[in-house]
């Protein structure tokens, strides 16, 4: 197989293992929600209100998708931010900027409910910055947190 080809295939086909960072091939984080679709969704704004993300963007994926007359399964992606953080990360790096506002995606495909984000830390070590460590563990915290309440069992 063409070298090339090989760090792509091996980041689709790796297995995704839920909250723990994956291998360093894999830079998302996953979630199974055990809430409906759009229960979800609505959890996950809620849950970063209160961590005092604002949701900067809802994107029907969907609906777009519709638009072109492709299906796909209900998918929404929702853009979570905090002014303070985006303002450090921008000051330490602003090649940093495609990576702002943090997306979580909402998935579901045969009954399950998936919940999606990049990995916050492994995106982080790709910037320079003498504050882009700290403010990427914040982040990675709050981000954690969102996903945690937004697919708990508690209501």
């Amino acid at each position: 197989m063409n070298r090339s080809l090989l760090l792509p295939f091996l980041i689709l086909a790796a297995p995704s293992f839920g909250w723990a960072p994956q291998a360093s091939l894999r830079p998302e984080l996953h979630v199974r929600s055990p809430h409906s679709f759009e229960k979800t969704v609505q959890r996950l704004k809620d849950a970063s209100a209160e961590a005092k993300f604002s949701v900067v963007f809802e994107l029907d994926v969907t609906a777009r998708a519709k638009e072109k007359d492709i299906v796909i399964p209900p998918t929404t992606i929702l853009g979570v931010c905090s002014a303070k953080y985006a303002s450090a990360v921008l000051a330490a790096d602003l090649r940093a900027v495609p990576n702002l506002p943090c997306r979580i995606a909402v998935t579901e495909r045969d009954g399950r409910v998936d919940v999606w984000t990049m990995d916050v830390l492994q995106i982080a070590e790709h910037y320079s910055g003498e504050t882009m460590g700290q403010t990427a563990r914040e982040i990675d915290t709050t981000v954690r947190k969102i996903l945690a309440a937004g697919t708990a069992l508690t209501p």
